[in-house]
């Protein structure tokens, strides 16, 4: 077709191409025109994405260079954000041609998994995304948080943007062990520090972090918003949120995000919690063989199963293969024979452990195979049901 010929996939090489991806961002995202400087300075050239024909952006993605934990080793990850079509262009299907290009440029810049908040599950489904792990948002009174047990022995102070490098260590040695668990960029935590560290409140105590800011409250004082907190015990966890709890009296509302919620049921002394948001984060293997490689997996499995796979957009990972652990780690290899079959969609939701072979067979995902082979596919991927903590 013409238009597919004359359309190309590039990155902004102008003033006018940041122009027109900032206006699809505006009109995609009711982003406000006094956030153009912050826009800017969060998304240099080299992470924007265009499809362009003639000059003309059709549909543009913002792809940062993160990783992903599975089974406590980071997955280098592209984390595709700000995904919008300008409004004269939609229905057009150019969203699943910059997805088409777009995910085979992505490996080959060396990224084995692409990840991605879904403003829509069918078209990214459509493109090799599955539902793949958890992001929720809790609500709970401030003055729960006063239940929680007394830990005034461990100092608590105020954190400043020279702490960042501290923080990003703690949150990197915790996040570890915490399944789907988001590795955020250096990149990403320069622009955090320049742009949205003054927007909130940091605390730190020796071995963990929150932070958080305040939101608007119809009927009285502010709300909470905690959007980080990491913790190496649970004193220093205690300590934390009593500094969060501290402002009750006017912060009377609290929002937390996964997984926060998990150590606090456990924690508080009545069950106050309640889900405000949910939406299922979706997943893509970009590279089959590298991904496979790069996750950790259970110690003491050792299994191998076949399967082949059908991605009609990565060629590369398309056909039969053989996955194998041992020793906590996984290798994929050309070949084999039986096994079962599944899209490449369906084998990210069971990479991650969001999907078990059982549930992908009862939705018809899963097909071929023996009970052996659903066996062993379980016992490779078993772990705790995975969440992200971060939205983007």
């Amino acid at each position: 077709m013409p238009e597919l010929q004359q359309t190309e996939l590039r990155h902004p090489a102008s003033a006018a191409d940041r122009d027109q991806t900032w206006e699809i961002m505006r009109r995609a995202f009711n982003a406000k025109r006094e956030r153009r400087d912050q826009w800017d300075k969060g998304s240099p050239d080299h992470l924007l994405w265009g499809l362009y024909e003639r000059g003309e952006l059709l549909a543009s993605a913002k792809v940062m260079g993160w990783g992903q934990f599975f089974g406590g080793r980071s997955v280098p990850l592209a984390a595709v954000a700000g995904v919008g079509v300008a409004p004269q262009q939609r229905g057009r299907g150019h969203a699943s041609r910059l997805f088409e290009q777009l995910l085979p440029a992505a490996r080959a810049e060396g990224f084995a998994l692409s990840g991605l908040m879904p403003a829509t599950t069918s078209l990214y489904r459509k493109a090799g995304y599955e539902v793949a792990a958890r992001w929720r948002q809790s609500k709970l009174p401030t003055r729960a948080l006063h239940g929680l047990p007394r830990a005034t022995h461990v100092p608590v102070r105020v954190g400043t943007v020279e702490d960042i490098p501290e923080i990003v260590a703690v949150e990197r040695r915790l996040g570890a062990e915490v399944h789907g668990w988001l590795d955020v960029s250096d990149e990403w935590w320069a622009w955090f520090a320049e742009i949205g560290f003054d927007d909130g409140f940091q605390y730190l105590a020796d071995g963990g972090s929150t932070w958080y800011r305040y939101g608007e409250d119809p009927s009285w004082g502010y709300s909470i918003e905690v959007l980080g907190m990491v913790a190496e015990s649970v004193d220093v966890l205690c300590a934390l949120w009593h500094a969060v709890g501290s402002s009750s009296t006017m912060g009377r509302t609290l929002t937390i995000t996964s997984p926060m919620e998990d150590a606090l049921n456990l924690l508080l002394p009545e069950q106050e919690l309640s889900t405000s948001m949910q939406i299922e984060y979706m997943l893509r293997i970009l590279d089959l063989p590298a991904a496979v490689e790069a996750r950790g997996y259970p110690t003491g499995v050792r299994a191998s199963a076949v399967v082949t796979v059908r991605d009609p957009i990565i060629g590369d990972n398309d056909g039969t293969w053989t996955i194998s652990v041992e020793d906590g780690k996984g290798r994929a290899e050309r070949g084999g024979s039986g096994g079962v079959e599944l899209p490449i969609n369906a084998l990210a939701s069971l990479y991650s452990g969001w999907a078990t072979p059982a549930l992908l067979r009862s939705t018809g995902l899963l097909a071929g195979g023996t009970a052996d082979d659903g066996a062993a596919l379980a016992s490779m991927f078993a772990g705790p049901r995975p969440v992200v903590q971060q939205f983007f």
